[in-house]
């Protein structure tokens, strides 16, 4: 009881068709309910599959169900379970897959009805289903249309097959439409051939955009109508049937229904599969995540020269697509002490990860040298103090902080020193790049440009984190961005084209000046973006290093060498100057 109530709400069924399931439920006449919103039809449709011993022919006679889509705006459907499950035919599973799923389900036990659900979410099974209801859907309407092509040459070549055989024709191809189609829309049914037609050209998506309801429905009965022993066919001067209109129509529902209707199956097919795996996936995301942690850990437990891990951050990513599978990613942050703490080894950690957990875990690695990481205690002592905790120790002997090594000089005095020569090379390039304009620039200011958005981001990332890194890339500190100011992706937008001059892998300065790797298609909008760029990061990082007291300091002359680089920045030296100072 409980359970249709509460899932009524969800799917906001009104409340005199919850009472009138209720009382169903309380007389042990209903199995399982379920709703589906997205189907073939432009209503949603409740399926309710009956114990054995209901009468369904009793209940179909119910006004509340025969009338439901005028009382409800939903269509209600009966199944019997036994003979559903029996017939294991064709149709039966179309209908199972697209209405009575996981997903869909209101009422009753999960467990019992797993027969009904989708359970092989492999590609090869998806393919194989696909491929068999494509097969199905050409051979009936090969059939179908060969013969109303003979029956039309037949037709036209003077008169070969009279107007009564035309019509008992297609009388008997309608028939035969229903008893293909109508267990895929309506299973269970006894309906009459003029019921059926009616609901699918006023109910089923694919096939009522074709038609021109009123008028299809008249031609459409007319030939139901027809009546070989009654011989209802009107004398020529009371305007006898036009065959050949009527063919062509009767043509036209063949193709809607087995072309239109089969395409809208193939697609609700693959997106009922996609939500059903994710939904699973979501269930499942504690374990999945647990064991792939488990398994990471295992994979850089034995890994060459790294020593301790922590576990510093930790993001789920679920990617759902309508064409492609549902995966679920974990992405990690761990801080590793290592014995060459270069970004080759944090390369090569990440892509052994990747490798050995089919691209399910992506870690980014925050490296420490074994041998002097208590030297950067001075200055990062905030980051590895919020860091280095037991309860984030992962792998390997724990790190134990040194108090006589403790933060000597406050951690704002720092900061401010930092950002007063970091304003003081950045600004002027700024500047400097946007008097100069796009028509005096060079290939190389380009590349300023690339060294301004390493700079900014590198001060962003200080004053967040409270911590650079020892050796970085400028794709290594987008990636650390991403996780200590996700913000800043929604400040800036990075095209295919800025990407590939801001993170792509060439330098220019480093590079002969002749040399020029990228080519630049729309200088012009490319320079205003780069610009824009490197102004928003600058308004930006002000705002971070606003709140921060200022220290009178005068700052160093630096040439600005904007070499990426593993161990050449030009902000080091400041950072060395403290750590000496309180060495």
């Amino acid at each position: 009881m409980k359970a249709i109530e509460t899932t009524s709400k969800q799917h906001e069924l009104p409340k005199e068709l919850n009472e009138k399931l209720n009382k169903l439920i309380e007389n042990d006449k209903i199995h399982f309910i379920f709703y589906s919103n997205d189907n073939l039809l432009d209503l949603p449709t409740l399926t309710i599959v009956l114990q054995e011993h209901a009468n369904s022919k009793k209940l179909l006679k119910k006004k509340w169900i025969s009338k439901s889509v005028e009382r409800f705006k939903l269509h209600v459907h009966f199944i019997n379970m036994q003979s559903f499950y029996q017939s294991d035919s064709f149709q039966n599973n179309i209908y199972a897959s697209l209405n009575c799923q996981s997903i869909h389900l209101v009422y009753g036990s999960e467990k019992d009805c797993k027969p009904l659900f989708i359970s092989d979410f492999s590609k090869r099974h998806q393919n194989k289903v696909l491929n068999s209801i494509d097969i199905w859907f050409q051979s009936e309407h090969q059939r179908h249309s060969m013969f109303l092509n003979i029956l039309e040459k037949e037709y036209d070549d003077d008169k070969l097959i009279s107007n009564e055989a035309a019509l008992q024709c297609l009388k008997t191809i309608l028939l035969e439409i229903q008893n293909r189609i109508q267990p895929i829309i309506k299973p269970n049914s006894k309906d009459n051939t003029k019921y059926f037609l009616k609901l699918i050209l006023q109910h089923c998506k694919s096939v009522k955009e074709n038609f021109d309801n009123a008028e299809t429905s008249k031609n459409l009965e007319s030939i139901l109508d027809f009546k070989i022993e009654q011989n209802l066919i009107p004398k020529e001067d009371n305007n006898p049937p036009n065959i050949k209109n009527l063919i062509a129509l009767t043509l036209k529902l063949v193709d809607a229904l087995y072309i239109d209707l089969a395409n809208d199956i193939l697609t609700k097919y693959k997106e009922i599969s996609l939500t059903c795996e994710t939904a699973i996936l979501k269930q499942q995301q504690a374990t999945l995540q647990k064991n792939l942690e488990a398994k990471t850990k295992e994979i850089l437990k034995n890994y060459v020269g790294l020593h301790s891990i922590y576990f510093l951050k930790r993001k789920i990513t679920q990617i759902y697509s309508s064409k492609k599978t549902p995966e679920f990613k974990v992405e990690l942050l761990l801080l590793v002490t290592v014995d060459r703490n270069t970004l080759e080894m944090e390369g090569n950690l990440r892509q052994k990860v990747l490798l050995e957990t089919d691209n399910k875990v992506e870690v980014t690695f925050i490296l420490l040298k074994k041998s002097n990481w208590q030297k950067h205690l001075p200055v990062y002592g905030v980051f590895l103090h919020k860091h280095l905790k037991k309860e984030q120790h992962w792998i390997g002997d724990p790190l134990v902080p040194e108090l006589s090594l403790s933060e000597t000089i406050p951690l704002d005095q720092l900061k401010s020193k930092f950002w007063i020569e970091c304003k003081s090379v950045v600004n002027p390039i700024i500047q400097r790049n946007k008097l100069l304009g796009v028509n005096n620039g060079s290939v190389l200011d380009y590349g300023l440009y690339k060294g301004l958005f390493q700079q900014l981001l590198i001060a962003i990332l200080f004053s967040k984190a409270n911590f650079i890194p020892q050796v970085f890339s400028v794709k290594y500190i987008w990636r650390l961005i991403e996780w200590y100011v996700p913000e800043i992706l929604d400040k800036i937008y990075l095209n295919e084209r800025t990407s590939s001059i801001l993170l792509g892998s060439y330098n220019i300065i480093r590079n002969h000046p002749t040399m020029i790797p990228y080519k630049f298609n729309n200088v012009e909008e490319e320079w205003k973006d780069l610009q824009a760029i490197c102004e928003t990061l600058l308004d930006y990082a002000n705002s971070c290093y606003e709140n921060i007291p200022v220290f009178q300091v005068t700052p160093a002359i630096i040439t600005p060498t904007f070499i990426e680089s593993e161990n050449t920045n030009h902000v080091q030296p400041i950072l060395e100057n403290h750590e000496k100072s309180n060495q």
